[in-house]
């Protein structure tokens, strides 16, 4: 992926570096203490930074992806839990008779004696994000209404989300999905042309008091 250095050349110093932003931004302060010098080695610097992001062929500057992939309970159970919708395969129904079946598939929900409702509408938009949220103290219930959408989360309890640890979900219109409390997400990606609606069910004032953001090091491109 390009999202590391060993060094400038001539230089058995290591420089780690966590993308390519940073990289370059490493070397123009290197270029700066030489001052002006530096010209011709500055102009090689940056054609080489404009060949290895993509840039001098495309350009665009190449970004870190995360493939999408199927929802299932398992691979799910890091963030939350499938309440409705997906694979059910590993629960029992309590209920079976002619005209319904019943199963439960999640208890205790902490969302607070009092929880609030809204209407989110996920537009239609490029896949790529640099920023997440997460709710310190409640869960948050997703309904998906009208469309498929891909959610994309890290692993909780983190200071900031490890870009190692993202994944990327298709959820399926009808799905009902419990986002474990302080798990790391984002506005979820329509999977296709239209918009998609879910419905948010978390603890009252949850918007208001309860909306921890980060920032990421750099963009994440979501692949279907």
């Amino acid at each position: 992926m390009g999202r590391g250095c060993t060094g400038y050349r001539g230089s058995s110093k290591r420089i780690v570096c966590t993308s390519r932003a940073q990289a370059w931004e490493r070397k123009t302060v290197f270029l700066n203490i030489l001052g002006a010098e530096a010209g011709l080695y500055r102009i090689l610097i940056y054609a080489e930074f404009l060949v290895v992001s993509g840039v001098w062929v495309t350009g665009k500057v190449d970004i870190m992806k995360i493939k999408s992939v199927e929802l299932q309970s398992a691979e799910f159970a890091p963030y939350g839990e499938i309440m409705a919708g997906g694979d059910l395969s590993g629960f029992t129904p309590l209920g079976v008779d002619d005209a319904y079946t019943y199963t439960s598939t999640t208890c205790g929900v902490p969302v607070g004696e009092e929880c609030c409702s809204g209407m989110l509408i996920c537009k239609n938009r490029e896949r790529v994000f640099q920023k997440m949220e997460y709710h310190a103290h409640t869960s948050e219930i997703l309904v998906a209404l009208k469309n498929d959408y891909v959610l994309c989360v890290a692993p909780k309890n983190a200071e900031k989300p490890e870009l190692d640890k993202l994944k990327a979900f298709k959820v399926k219109q009808g799905t009902v999905l419990v986002m474990s409390q302080a798990c790391w997400h984002w506005i979820p990606f329509p999977l296709g042309t239209e918009n998609a609606d879910v419905l948010v069910i978390f603890k009252d004032k949850t918007g208001e008091n309860d909306l921890i953001y980060a920032d990421l090091p750099e963009p994440v491109e979501v692949e279907l």
